[in-house]
């Protein structure tokens, strides 16, 4: 019974020090990789589904991961490693007198390999709460703030009228783009510009900015990543749910209480579309749009329906942005064609972090992969807007 009890005891260590390892070798890729993704980010895919991530991001990150792994694995394990209680390593003989090099277990780790597991795996979570910022997401769960109530107006309550002759509405979202790539004397943080279209877009025609410079908005919690984002800047709110709150993305309820973009639009009789290379269902986009405005969803798996692509033909998160460009461009003559006014919402992919997703054809002027994303992410969008 001993034997068993302590076998048991010795399997359960070791669980729990992979564990331990894991929790350690995640913390470090977040820390490493994702050191400005929030823990709000990650609590809302992990509680609301990750269903359409791509692939190659998920294998990256296992490829990345799986080195750190095993070193803290091999490092936890060796002191409760149990060796034979005398191993004889060398023996010389040294003037007819054996030597005898030996190496004994330490045991007293070993009898209490247990209790040593146990706090490994309690270090291993206080290491992770202060690499991935869990420590600053808890205290935000507790900090008050009147900002919403004191600045929100929300859409139900305000008195939108339309002209009798209703104007389009396009939108398009840049998955991870952002001002620093333009150059430093018009307000950018590179020294030349690594996206000379978008930047030449802004200065010719309206751009909001905080400064005298081409600027943005004050990026508050709730707003940071792609699901927030466009959640952010349709209704005005944070996207800030319970752990709990699964049922925030479902086609029911997703943010049921927000009055968005879409609710607006669609009570004022315009045709909706969204469109994503990705899988739609990613982080409740899916559901959010058909929830505020009933919006038509145009993704991967409406590329495949349609015949537009066979499944082999995925790449990165599921079509690259010629595809989507091209596609919308379809999709806008369409609406276009018809009698009611239209809103027709899209999102790329191809820049979205740590690499981005370097399309065949793309030019490669610049010292890093991601550079040169974003470059011809930046020709891409020109030539869209001049086909407008």
């Amino acid at each position: 019974m001993d034997n068993k009890r302590h076998l048991k005891k010795g399997i359960l260590a070791i669980i729990i020090i992979v564990i331990a390892s894991v929790i350690l070798s995640f913390s470090l890729y977040i820390r490493n990789y994702f050191s400005d993704q929030t823990v709000d980010e990650m609590v809302f895919y992990l509680f609301n589904g990750v269903g359409g991530t791509s692939k190659d991001v998920i294998l990256t990150g296992i490829k990345k991961s799986l080195f750190p792994f095993f070193m803290i694995l091999l490092a936890l394990l060796l002191p409760i490693c149990r060796f034979k209680d005398r191993i004889n390593m060398i023996e010389m003989n040294v003037n007819r007198k054996k030597l005898h090099f030996s190496i004994f277990p330490n045991k007293t780790l070993y009898k209490y390999r247990f209790s040593y597991s146990v706090i490994v795996l309690v270090l291993s979570l206080f290491a992770g709460y202060h690499l991935i910022g869990v420590k600053q997401y808890v205290a935000s769960l507790t900090d008050y703030s009147t900002f919403i109530e004191e600045n929100y107006a929300g859409g139900a309550d305000v008195n939108l009228t339309f002209p009798e002759q209703k104007r389009n509405l396009i939108i398009l979202y840049m998955e991870s783009m952002e001002n620093s790539f333009i150059s430093k004397e018009n307000g950018g943080g590179w020294e030349y510009s690594v996206v000379p279209e978008l930047e030449n877009l802004a200065l010719k025609h309206i751009n909001f900015s905080n400064t005298e410079k081409i600027g943005g908005a004050y990026q508050v919690e709730g707003t940071g990543w792609t699901v927030a984002g466009i959640v952010s800047t349709t209704t005005g709110l944070p996207l800030k749910i319970p752990i709990n709150g699964n049922e925030y993305t479902s086609s029911d309820q997703f943010l049921a209480g927000a009055y968005a973009l879409g609710d607006v639009l669609k009570e004022a009789g315009y045709n909706l579309e969204f469109m994503a290379g990705s899988d739609a269902n990613f982080g409740g986009r899916s559901n959010y749009f058909k929830k505020h405005g009933d919006y038509k969803i145009f993704d991967v798996n409406t590329a495949i329906e349609q015949g537009k692509m066979d499944e082999s033909d995925r790449v990165w998160w599921g079509f690259d942005d010629t595809h989507l460009f091209t596609w919308a461009k379809e999709e806008i003559s369409k609406l276009a064609e018809q009698d009611k006014p239209f809103n027709f919402t899209f999102l790329t992919a191809n820049t979205h972090f740590q690499d981005g997703y370097l399309e065949e054809g793309a030019e490669e002027i610049y010292g890093t992969q991601y550079e040169n994303v974003y470059a011809y992410s930046s020709k891409q969008v020109a030539e869209f807007v001049e086909w407008l």
